[in-house]
């Protein structure tokens, strides 16, 4: 995976003619969770009479430093299940078969998306 996005790294880097050889690849932003405890994520999302008392009490830059820290700690890491292969194709023909063959026909080029 890292030579695939070290690849694609050098890529951009030719096209847009800029030096990118300092970025740093091991930052894993925007990952998705799933939450501990249903009912502390209820108490922070929803609207409810615990928020409603804290909004008195507490000003609002400090709710939102607070509601984040108690998101993060209530996160899980959620591991995915890639698709198989026959999944893939399934969602492919549903989804986007009649779409890509659209912009073949308009660019008058084969994609080849659907080789799995």
């Amino acid at each position: 995976m890292l030579e695939i996005l070290t690849q694609q790294l050098k890529r951009c880097q030719i096209f847009f003619e800029i030096d990118l050889s300092n970025i740093n690849l091991d930052i894993h932003s925007n990952k998705s969770g799933k939450a501990k405890s249903k009912l502390l994520q209820e108490l922070t999302l929803k609207n409810n009479f615990f928020r409603k008392i804290l909004k008195f009490i507490i000003p609002q830059k400090n709710r939102q430093i607070i509601r984040n820290r108690i998101k993060n700690f209530n996160k899980d890491v959620y591991k995915y299940i890639p698709l198989s292969n026959e999944e893939k194709n399934l969602y492919y023909k549903m989804y986007f078969s009649e779409d890509v063959l659209k912009l073949e026909e308009l660019l008058g080029e084969k994609m080849n998306w659907n080789n799995i």
